[in-house]
């Protein structure tokens, strides 16, 4: 249980700092599609990363657990933000910034699925015969 406590932890705070980085390529992309004036007030930024951050430190663990056990973890993480960041780019070009909000969880969610289905394999079942070859080894 103590694993599993600590894993989650690790994944919520990998989840954060990639979420960051997504909500911060979001912003920006967002901001210089249609707003000017963002050079003048950087701090706008904070916002982007911001909600990334809280949105990764909770999706990530879920979504690790539930749907990705079985995909390896750099893949897990970069697939997901790149997922992340194009949709977030796509809902961007709907003129809003709550367009890019759900552009880029729907970008997640979707390169959460991907990665589940084409890439994770399952664990090899354990047979009799497999058993008592590595006994006998």
């Amino acid at each position: 249980m103590r694993r599993a406590i600590l894993v989650t932890l690790g994944l919520s705070a990998a989840g954060a700092v990639f979420g960051a980085i997504a909500g911060l390529v979001a912003q920006v992309a967002w901001m210089l599609l249609e707003w000017d004036g963002w050079f003048r007030y950087p701090e706008v930024l904070v916002f982007g990363a911001g909600m990334g951050m809280i949105a990764g430190a909770v999706l990530a663990p879920l979504t690790a657990w539930l749907l990705m056990r079985h995909v390896p973890l750099g893949l897990a993480f970069g697939g997901t933000l790149l997922g992340t960041v194009a949709g977030a780019a796509v809902g961007a070009t709907m003129g809003s910034l709550p367009g890019a909000i759900y552009g880029g969880f729907i970008g997640y969610a979707a390169s959460a699925l991907v990665l589940r289905f084409r890439v994770a394999r399952p664990p090899r079942a354990v047979t009799r015969s497999t058993e008592r070859q590595s006994i006998s080894s």
